[in-house]
């Protein structure tokens, strides 16, 4: 054998020598360091060459949990053929390949042949497998001589391996593949072989078997698999943090879960605390650099700058905007980088960071992009999202007359409800580039979105916005930025009932733009000033407000501006029982409104003039009038108006005793407001549904409903609906004899609805308290709380508040003499 090796002499067939050495005794790892060696001898063979097959599955893990639905997919198909299990690193592909495999074998499948095959695709350090020498390696083990082999190329070597595997009950595992072009010769053609691939990137045409990170419930299985239910259980809410800091990733909750099980003296509590002291990618760091280093150049920088988005995910022109791109590159490339699994595709054209993935593609841009580069980027991005929603805006509420920014760029969209569209889905990530502080975004996004975010009711993002952009115009020294902001940052509030708060912030911009003779802010302003006063049933100071608000709207020739406030002069005068005076303002906005084509002021027209109808006992006509409202919000794209038809729609079905058409209105509405993440309407029709409920004694629903509006109410900051919540869970504490329940809710009620200045709502929550007090036999109490419920509404010049009315409040009296 020594010759072989001298100069001038032939070179020695390497797996001869392997076959010698293993004739000689030496075992399969001896033997594989042998043929290593005679090829770096050889010089014939490169590391991509050097592949080594078994012939018989691995062990499955013991630790393998979940995947049901994808290891039935994978075991339950009737035929053979390809399966591609597709994932991001770590997600545990190769252990479901096998969990599949040995679930075939036990079904009595595939039992004549295995051939197993790591083809390196992503293994740090190592070159992808040649398809030739897989190839090699598997005719060999179906019994081809060494020599053959070596005189087929890789055609030929293809066709040989698919001859001989024909009619086999075989079952290939091709693991850890690079791309299509490294598997296409190593497919079988018959359908009674089943080959399963592995791979992190999606192979376009193959039978697909997507996998994600664990779900919350298999991440707390493996983690009682590896540590024990005990430990657990004992710990649930630390397992809890443990899972979600690995982002349920298999390879780094298994190596978590590993460190967990050799340091069992530790808490759950202790490995917590642990795991947050160190970067949460740092042991799945090496998986991620294999893939990232497969991509070019520019892909690279593409992925790391991506990573700089704010927001939970992305668009090909958000992509284009921070790589400074062409608009087709950056789709190619979010394609290619969803292929490698290193984005995510849940949603078509939306793409999303894995969590770790996220923090591993921050850090590279931190390495490898200077400072300036990153902030570049960001300005890129926020100028794309003004533009857009500049153009948006512009062409959804052409009726806007505020100072919103009238930037010159192309129109982005051609139909109004596609750009309210874009603005309700875009408004997360708008607002997710706020704390970077990009100079003049906050106040751009601000007067840009205002009249948006009112006609939504996003009333929290608005609030945060508003704040924001009001903190950076004074900042900046900018007195008109700072009017703006103050104005649209009062009404915000106003929607959210925190009133004293919304008064002192319009007083500050009334007196900034009388100061700096900005007599437009100075009437939006005024109008402001007569919405909160209109919502705390303050109808005389509402009306001055309107009065100085009207006189300015005309003079600066700001009509929408003008229809609103006649819309608010007639509620008002709707709140005080001047019914005419009412119908009359009503009628008149409804023309105003047709002159300028209108549509929200058209909604809000033929809303008053519904509630007109309900409070009068029409309560067919109201229905009626609530239908338009629903029609023509619905066709206009108006969802706040929507919501407020089919709550009116409910309330009059209501009346007329139609209960189930009622809760139809009500449950329409509440799924609207949940599609559109409006939690301040969600919790005013869960609230609303409790009422209904409570009508129908279904008294455990109720307090369901009112406890839920209570959370979100809370949760969002909005007193009124809290008020609303409050008063319900009094009512049905009181009709299920829980009367001290009932005091305590009511009396709650009482004290927000006092702080508010509503003394509509007050009545309410003292005549709860009368009747809670008059069942538990307290009288004196009961008559003090009617008495000063009715003196109350004695004061307003009113009858009634809702379901209490001034007549009934008397009778009640009357009784306890």
């Amino acid at each position: 054998m020594h010759g072989y090796f001298k100069p001038g002499h032939r070179r020695l067939d390497a797996e001869l020598v392997v076959d010698i050495v293993r004739a000689l005794g030496v075992d399969q790892a001896g033997a594989i360091e042998w043929r290593h060696a005679c090829a770096v001898i050889a010089g014939r063979m490169s590391a991509a060459s050097i592949v080594e097959v078994a012939t018989r599955l691995p062990p499955d893990s013991p630790d393998f949990v979940g995947r049901d639905t994808e290891l039935s997919r994978l075991t339950t198909a009737a035929a053979g053929g390809c399966r591609v299990i597709t994932g991001m690193p770590g997600a545990g592909k190769t252990q479901l390949a096998l969990r599949a495999g040995h679930v075939l074998l036990r079904q009595g499948r595939y039992t004549a042949l295995q051939l197993v095959v790591d083809l390196r695709g992503y293994t740090t350090g190592a070159q992808p497998a040649d398809p030739a020498a897989v190839l090699d390696a598997f005719l060999r083990v179906l019994g081809v001589p060494g020599a053959q082999v070596q005189r087929l190329d890789l055609a030929g070597r293809a066709k040989a391996f698919r001859r001989l595997i024909a009619g086999k009950d075989a079952l290939l595992l091709l693991d850890n593949a690079l791309d299509e072009e490294q598997i296409a010769p190593l497919l079988p053609e018959n359908e009674s072989c089943l080959t399963l691939i592995t791979s992190r990137r999606r192979f376009r045409g193959l039978p697909t078997v997507p996998l994600h990170v664990f779900t919350r419930s298999e991440a707390m299985q493996h983690l009682e698999r590896v540590l024990g239910r005990s430990r657990v259980h004992a710990e649930p809410a630390a397992a809890t943090d443990i899972a979600e800091l690995c982002g349920r990733l298999p390879l780094d909750l298994a190596l978590t879960a590993a460190h967990l099980r050799r340091k069992a003296n530790w808490s759950l509590a202790d490995h917590v605390a642990r795991l947050r002291s160190f970067e949460r990618d740092e042991g799945v760091r090496p998986a991620f650099t294999a893939s990232k280093d497969n991509l070019p150049a520019a892909l690279q920088r593409i992925f790391r700058l991506l990573s700089l988005h704010p927001g939970a995910d992305f668009t090909s022109a958000d992509a284009a905007a921070l790589a400074d791109i062409d608009a087709d590159v950056a789709a190619g490339a979010l394609d290619e980088l969803s292929l490698e699994h290193l984005l995510e595709c849940r949603t078509p054209g939306r793409y999303h960071f894995h969590d770790l993935f996220r923090i591993y593609a921050t850090r590279l841009a931190r390495d490898e992009d200077s400072e300036t580069e990153r902030r570049e980027s960001l300005a890129r991005l926020a100028g794309h999202y003004l533009r857009i929603s500049c153009s948006a805006t512009a062409l959804s509420y052409p009726h806007d007359d505020t100072s919103r920014p009238r930037l010159p760029v192309p129109p982005a969209f051609d139909d109004p409800a596609k750009a309210r569209t874009w603005l309700n889905t875009e408004l997360p990530n708008l607002l997710a580039l706020l704390p970077h502080d990009i100079p003049g975004y906050a106040q751009a996004l601000s007067t840009t979105l205002d009249h948006h975010l009112n006609i939504q009711s996003r009333n929290t993002e608005a609030a945060n916005l508003h704040s924001r952009a009001l903190e950076l115009a004074v900042e900046a020294g900018d007195p008109q930025g700072e009017i703006h902001a103050l104005n649209a940052y009062a009404t915000a509030v106003g929607q959210l009932g925190r009133y004293d708060e919304a008064l002192s912030l319009f007083a500050r911009a009334i007196d900034g733009a009388r100061t700096g003779k900005h007599h437009s802010a100075e009437a939006s302003g005024w109008y402001g000033v007569g919405e909160i006063h209109r919502a705390q049933s303050a109808y005389a100071k509402a009306e001055a407000g309107y009065v100085q608000a009207l006189a300015l709207a005309r003079d600066m020739g700001r009509r929408p501006l003008e229809l609103s406030i006649l819309i608010g002069l007639a509620d008002s005068h709707l709140m005080q029982g001047h019914h005419d005076e009412a119908e009359t303002g009503f009628t008149d906005a409804l023309k105003h409104a047709a002159d300028l084509g209108h549509s929200a002021a058209t909604v809000e027209a033929w809303y008053g003039l519904g509630l007109l109808s309900q409070l009068c006992g029409e309560f067919e006509t109201a229905r009626e009038r609530y239908r338009q409202v629903v029609d023509i919000a619905g066709e206009a794209g108006h969802t706040a108006g929507q919501l407020k038809g089919l709550r009116g729609l409910g309330h009059s079905h209501l009346m007329l005793g139609h209960h189930d058409r009622a809760a139809e209105h009500y449950e329409h509405a509440l799924s609207l407001a949940r599609a559109t993440d409006n939690q301040a309407a969600e919790a005013s029709l869960l609230s609303h549904l409790g009422g209904l409920q409570r009508r129908q004694a279904q008294y455990r629903k109720a307090e369901i409903s009112y406890q839920q509006a209570r959370a979100i109410a809370q949760a969002v900051g909005d007193r009124n609906i809290h008020f609303e919540a409050l008063y319900g869970l009094g009512r049905t504490a009181h009709s299920t004899g829980d009367l001290h329940q009932a005091i305590l809710h009511h009396q709650t009620a009482l004290d927000i609805a006092h702080e508010l200045h509503q003394p509509t709502d007050e009545v309410r929550a003292l005549d709860g308290l009368a009747h809670a007090h008059h069942a538990l036999n307290h009288p004196e109490l009961a008559r003090q709380h009617w008495a000063q419920a009715l003196q109350t509404l004695d004061h307003l010049g009113c009858t009634a508040a809702e379901e209490v009315t001034a007549s009934a409040i008397r009778d009640n009296l009357r009784h306890l003499r």
